[in-house]
């Protein structure tokens, strides 16, 4: 029986925080399915931009122009990669709701805003009755979900991203 899925991407020292300058040296925040699982499906990623501005529709977060942009990729265990984005990146919160359809600001009065973001891959049943995820990104052991950073972030207050979805430790 598939059991329920919730974990943050991470970098390489296991930060889930995507606040840093990563202009100079690019990072990956990824996931990998853990020994012993023999598969994951992912049914969606939700993102939190958190910023001292209210955003903006063509900045990240409130007032960051981003060069590069987010890239989200899927590196399988062959070698293959997957882009999720058909050669393009993400550079502005505006990006987020073209590419995902479900971007939402957020402000709730004092203190900072920010945006939620949630990328459905299919349709999603978590642990309802016997029905497995129908669709979705699967990984395999050797698989990884990763999201590449390489602008500076450092002017957010927060930036993280976490995957929902069904793991198995049995065929």
């Amino acid at each position: 029986m598939p059991k329920l899925l919730h974990k943050y991407l991470r970098d390489e020292g296991g930060s889930k925080d995507a606040t840093g300058d990563y202009s100079s040296i690019a990072k990956n925040f990824s996931y990998t399915p853990e020994a012993g699982l023999k598969w994951i499906t992912i049914g969606r990623l939700i993102g939190f931009i958190k910023d001292s501005g209210q955003p903006d529709m063509d900045k990240y977060g409130n007032n960051i122009t981003l060069t590069n942009g987010i890239t989200l990729k899927i590196l399988r265990a062959s070698g293959e990669l997957e882009d999720l984005l058909d050669g393009e990146t993400i550079k502005t919160n505006g990006d987020w709701s073209a590419y995902n359809y479900d971007a939402t600001d957020l402000n709730y009065g004092t203190g900072d805003d920010g945006v939620r973001i949630r990328w459905s891959f299919g349709k999603y049943y978590p642990l309802e009755g016997n029905r497995d995820v129908s669709e979705g990104i699967k990984l395999h052991q050797g698989d990884y979900f990763l999201l590449g950073v390489s602008d500076n972030f450092s002017g957010l207050t927060g930036h993280h991203f976490f995957l929902e979805g069904q793991k198995s430790e049995t065929w």
